[in-house]
């Protein structure tokens, strides 16, 4: 099920399986939920197709100095979203994490 939903949305019901009572995020999926237009709780967007992104930073409080400090650039707003690293970017943040902190 969708979080925040009591029911599948029509649009959804064919990557809805009744047994598990999921849905299937798949590529197929996140386009489908893109096109829909479906929104989250706040009113953004709940699924973006493709996203373009300023930097990466280990820390929000680093994310937040960032924005904080070049709001200028950033007439309609800025926000910190913080997305799960895995594979290579996990490793590279990790060895950087290391190496800097001794």
């Amino acid at each position: 099920m969708l979080d925040g939903f009591d029911e599948v949305p029509e649009w959804a019901l064919e990557f809805y399986d009744e047994e598990t009572e999921c849905i299937a995020e798949s590529p197929e999926f996140i386009k489908a939920a893109v096109k829909s237009g479906i929104e989250s709780r706040n009113g953004q967007p709940l699924y973006y197709e493709t996203w373009d992104t300023e930097g990466v930073w280990r820390t929000r409080e680093e994310a937040n100095d960032y924005g904080t400090r070049r709001s200028y650039n950033y007439p309609d707003g800025w926000r910190v979203h913080p997305v799960p690293a895995e594979g290579e970017l996990a490793q590279r943040l990790r060895n950087f994490t290391e190496a800097t902190n001794g």
